[in-house]
């Protein structure tokens, strides 16, 4: 039971957000990057004062900071590069996230990304929606994004639909056939009456010159003249355009994505420090969604980005593990000629992922992609221990000890292999588990759930396994006595404790390491 409570104690950890999980591992850099999208058609003086924001809380950064523990300055440049890790306390993501509360707001932006990491993860937050619809997708993204807005724990909330612009739409009034026109007539010539239609090319110093026929400038930079444009017909007439088309603004947008045939967009957001994002999820999921979804019924919303990579991960993952399993539990059951067996060898996994939860806990640590790797490698470890104790147990049965001074013999004799395979796994991967350079960090999550894996699966050997076959030895004997009627001998009954297995005992052959013992010449 102690051991079952720790386990569930570790999934409530991972439940609870007290450890978090991140899909990719972020491998915090030296280097720390701004990218800002202005709205199509932004003048390029906007940009100009955007950079001299972004130069001026560069500058209020490295003077906040001041020197590293070499002697540096802490941030080097206006690219903000960072001193190393081993020379500070604070982490790339603390340094960037001081660096975006200097910068400040920038209203007019419509996207703002900082990266930290070197592989250059996604936003915290990330959900797409799609719809038939482009006005409805329009008010179903702002309704999300303005509902992200009102959260305390999150910032730089953003979508990325194009900013809005006003378009010239037409649209054939009825009975505009009958002159012989089509939209595509109709909407071509209003692009030459403005554009202008190429009607020759001049060579000119080696360069062609095009000659385009357009209204004058004059007429071009009015409204009035769509109004007052006339349309040709098929045979040479002119009609006024207000006679066979309908022609309005409308505001569009510029560019417009598409997921699986529907037009889509994307709404991100970041999370502040020590925010959980369980709590973040659960709310939206429980206040938000549901009226949300009566609101827009021609929208879908749905997690994208890490979330959606990890649902897609976890999905195959948990097929191949449990594939594997059962190629582990089939190759044990006809070792071990037993179907019970093998599942008491297995029941030790499940705790290498206990181990792997605090460890990570321990070292404050993200549980990400590349820890699953290193649960497996631990989970190989594990079945070996248990395998080298459960297989001592069965011969000493066999050679007519009872299950209860087995297991204490084959614990005696077995505990220096399986505390030196997790002792020399532990410390070989030390170095590595403490290394602080950014090489090293891809590793770490593995290094340290194969670790602390190994580590708490080891008191789970020499005590959790021996006290489930204790408790299956005890139940085949009640089963016994239900179907026989004769009653059975203790759990304790076998050899008695004077047997010491040597060269006269019933366990002839074995030795404290399962190696042949000889009789004294």
């Amino acid at each position: 039971m102690l051991f079952i409570g720790f386990f569930a104690l570790s999934v409530a950890l991972m439940a609870q957000g007290w450890v978090a999980f991140k899909f990719m591992p972020e491998v915090q850099g030296t280097f720390i990057s701004l990218n800002v999208r202005l709205p199509e058609g932004a003048p390029f003086s906007r940009s100009n004062q955007i950079f001299y924001e972004v130069e001026a809380a560069a500058e209020a950064l490295k003077t906040k900071l001041g020197k590293a523990r070499d002697g540096e300055d802490y941030v080097k440049s206006v690219y903000i590069t960072i001193t190393e890790a081993s020379h500070r306390k604070e982490s790339t993501e603390q340094v960037a996230k001081m660096f975006r509360e200097e910068l400040g707001e920038i209203p007019d932006a419509e996207e703002i990304n900082i990266g930290f990491t070197q592989n250059e993860g996604g936003p915290d937050l990330s959900f797409g929606i799609e719809a038939e619809d482009l006005e409805s997708l329009r008010l179903s993204t702002i309704d999300l994004q303005n509902y992200l807005k009102t959260l305390p724990g999150l910032y730089d909330v953003r979508n990325n639909l194009q900013s809005a612009t006003p378009e010239l739409q037409i649209e054939l009034t009825p009975g505009a056939e009958r002159f012989g026109l089509t939209l595509g007539d109709v909407s071509r010539q209003v692009r030459q009456a403005f554009y202008g239609e190429e009607v020759q090319r001049l060579p000119r110093e080696g360069q062609d010159v095009r000659v385009m026929v357009r209204y004058p400038k004059s007429a071009r930079e009015s409204l009035a003249t769509i109004d007052a444009m006339r349309i040709r017909t098929a045979d040479g007439r002119e009609v006024p355009l207000a006679a066979v088309a309908d022609a309005k603004f409308a505001p569009s947008f510029k560019r417009i994505d598409r997921r699986d045939r529907q037009r889509a967009t994307r709404v991100t957001a970041e999370l502040r420090e020590g925010v959980d994002r369980a709590a973040i999820m659960k709310v939206y999921n429980e206040e938000f969604l549901p009226e949300w979804r009566e609101r827009h019924p021609g929208a879908s919303l749905a997690q994208r980005g890490d979330a959606e990579e990890q649902s897609e991960f976890m999905g195959q993952f948990l097929t191949l593990y449990l594939v594997a399993l059962f190629m582990m539990y089939m190759l044990l059951a006809m070792a071990f000629s037993s179907y019970w067996q093998p599942v008491l060898i297995m029941s030790a996994i499940p705790f290498g992922f206990m181990g792997a939860v605090f460890g990570h806990l321990i070292f404050g640590m993200s549980f990400a992609l590349f820890s699953f790797f290193g649960v497996g490698a631990a989970a190989g470890v594990v079945i070996n221990d248990n395998l080298v104790l459960i297989d001592y147990v069965n011969r000493l049965r066999a050679n007519g000890a009872g299950a209860f001074e087995a297991l204490v013999k084959a614990g005696s004799y077995r505990f220096r292999p399986i505390i030196l395979t997790s002792i020399t796994t532990f410390v070989g991967l030390m170095p590595m588990m403490f290394e602080r350079s950014t090489d090293a960090e891809f590793l770490k999550p593995t290094v340290v759930a194969l670790c602390f894996g190994v580590t708490f699966a080891l008191f789970v050997t020499l005590f959790f396994v021996p006290a489930m076959y204790a408790v299956g030895a005890d139940i085949a004997r009640f089963y016994r006595w239900a179907w026989t009627g004769v009653k059975q001998p203790e759990v304790g009954h076998g050899a008695s404790e004077e047997h010491d297995y040597g060269a006269d005992s019933p366990d002839r052959g074995l030795g404290p390491r399962g190696g042949e013992i000889r009789p004294a010449e």
